[in-house]
């Protein structure tokens, strides 16, 4: 199979990419959905929409637009490229062509002299945080309570709680990343003493424990359902409370001067790597 990316141009193109976001998010209807003419607009001033061909057929997308940081203000800002949305047909979601796209992206963001991008995502699917932070090497600190208020598809359940995450594109640790060195394994930190600082417990789905933060420590773990969708659908108390636990802990650590650096994946958990 051949992957093709490039800049998305063609008019007809613009529609695939609504119909593929609408199939990726299991959206309903298209209030959810950038319009094409927007997509246009976006592309046409400074903006970036990337599309993914496999073997001529268009099957994935990322777009996003040039935004400041700070305050927002010319003044006091800095200029970041805002990665709005990445998606890909769920029939090709296993094809690593999410990965591939941010690569492209990457590529086009240096060559215009961007070296940061910002993007949100749920830190409860491990999937996506697999890739932005264990195979991208982004960071986060920063954590928003609901951002957009009740959603519906693949979102919908859960208050929508959400990372920023921060990619530095020129960083030692993203180049690191893209070049396959993956520096923390689980039984590496845990041999090394970082501890777990909320060890969840129960069948068939572990419940969120009592956390307990100890002083001194520059490197945590923190425990996370390997599938919050398949919780969602099969206990969707415990998803809440999930929901809820981690949020005052990521809140409270962030705080604290910590950042998310890693995810890592287990059969029956996921860890996020935190480091001070």
């Amino acid at each position: 199979m051949k992957l093709d990316i490039h800049l998305v141009e063609e008019p007809a193109d613009y529609w695939a990419v609504e119909e593929i976001s609408k199939a990726a998010w299991g959206l309903d209807d298209y209030r959810e959905v950038i319009p094409a003419h927007l997509m246009i607009t976006f592309q046409q001033n400074g903006g970036l929409l990337l599309g993914a061909w496999l073997d001529g057929k268009l099957v994935g997308f990322s777009i996003g637009f040039i935004g400041l940081t700070g305050d927002g203000t010319a003044t006091n800002g800095r200029v970041k490229f805002c990665s709005e949305q990445l998606g890909v047909l769920p029939a090709y979601q296993s094809y690593n062509i999410g990965y591939r796209l941010k690569l492209a992206q990457r590529e086009h963001l240096l060559a215009r002299g961007i070296n940061h991008a910002t993007w949100t995502y749920d830190p409860l699917e491990t999937k996506n945080g697999n890739l932005n932070l264990h195979k991208l090497g982004a960071v986060c600190n920063t954590y928003y309570i609901n951002l957009y208020g009740t959603a519906a598809g693949i979102n919908a359940g859960l208050p929508t709680d959400r990372f920023q995450v921060d990619w530095w594109l020129d960083s030692p640790q993203v180049s690191g990343r893209l070049q396959g060195a993956f520096p923390n394994t689980l039984d590496d930190l845990r041999d090394a003493g970082v501890p777990i600082i909320n060890p969840a417990q129960g069948v068939p789905h572990p419940h969120p424990a009592g956390a307990i933060i100890p002083p001194g420590h520059g490197h945590l773990l923190m425990q996370v359902p390997a599938s919050i969708r398949t919780l969602k659908q099969e206990d969707p108390e415990l998803a809440l409370a999930w929901r809820l636990h981690t949020r005052d802990l990521f809140i409270s650590l962030f705080a604290q001067g910590y950042k998310t650096t890693d995810l890592l994946y287990t059969p029956e958990a996921c860890y996020y790597l935190l480091e001070n």
